[in-house]
This record gives C-alpha cells, structure tokens and sequence, in this order.
C-alpha cells in the first residue's frame, strides 16, 4: 500500500527570527467516506535534528512518513518555525485534531460534498485554528498540496522562503 512522504525542504531564506530554522509541518488529510464514515487526522513532522540547524541554502532529505497508508483526499499542509519549544504537540495538538476533524467530518458527510469547495473551507479553518492555538510559532504558510501532481510546496512566511516536495511511495 502507499504512503504519502515528506522527501525533502529547501530553505531558500531563513526566516526573521535570530539564528538558524527550526522548521516543522502540521499535515491535516481528511477522505471522504460513505455515509458518516469520513476520517482524518492532522499528524505533526517535525525532527529534533532540524531544531535551530537550517540555513538558507540547505536543503534537508527529511524521507518522512506523513500518511500510512495514503488513502487521503485532501491534504492540506502549514508549515511552521519554531521559536524555543514546539506549539503543537500533546493537548495543543489535540485540541487542533479536535478543532478541524470535526469541521471536515460534517462537511464531508454533506450531500454537496464537492472536494474543492471543501478543501478551501477547510484550509481556511485549519489556518484559523493553528492561529487560535499557536503560542510563539510562526506560521510560514498553509497550501492544499495537489494529489494528482505532488508539485512541490513553497512557503513563504516571516521574511523566510522555503520549497518543500511531497511524494507518494
């Protein structure tokens, strides 16, 4: 079965904070089901490694399961730069699964359910939520990355540029 991976980043500018990046990515993926079985999920990648050590002109081989097996419709990604602990994890990042799942679920289980449309409206909440919830992190961007083509991302956010490359293996 396949999965969706975060092959590699590309810092092209470090962001305005002092010293290097410390970049991660929250990946929300929602699949649409028959009935009320819609799922999804937002998963945190982030590595201790890249913690203040990216600088313009890296590029990080971050090889990372994001989704196991890939079976998503829509996937939305934000990424974001870590200032001196990470906002999302634990009851922050639960509070987030619990602030957007829900939103897509009843969008999904709709009968006007059309992927695009949902997709925006849920990027929208996915930003408005991270925004809510964050603490000190930057938000360098969120994009829906296009499952048909993979093209790769780029974020730019807080004086950085980054271009992050998906693939599906």
């Amino acid at each position: 079965m396949s999965k969706l991976v975060l092959k590699r980043f590309k810092c092209n500018a470090e962001s305005n904070e002092i010293g290097d990046d410390s970049p991660h990515f929250l990946v929300f993926h929602g699949r649409r089901g028959q009935g009320a079985s819609s799922s999804s999920n937002v998963e945190l990648v982030r590595r201790s490694a890249w913690d203040d050590s990216v600088a313009q002109g890296e590029t990080i081989p971050a090889n990372a399961t994001v989704i196991n097996p890939m079976n998503a419709d829509i996937v939305i990604v934000a990424m974001m730069e870590e200032d001196w602990d990470p906002d999302f994890t634990g009851l922050t990042l639960a509070r987030l699964r619990g602030w957007i799942c829900p939103f897509f679920n009843s969008l999904a289980n709709s009968v006007a359910f059309i992927d695009s449309n949902v997709a925006t409206l849920v990027l929208q909440e996915f930003r408005r939520g991270i925004q809510s919830l964050r603490s000190n992190d930057e938000i360098l961007g969120v994009k829906r990355l296009s499952l048909s083509t993979l093209s790769p991302l780029t974020f730019t956010g807080d004086g950085a540029n980054y271009k992050v490359t998906f693939a599906i293996e």
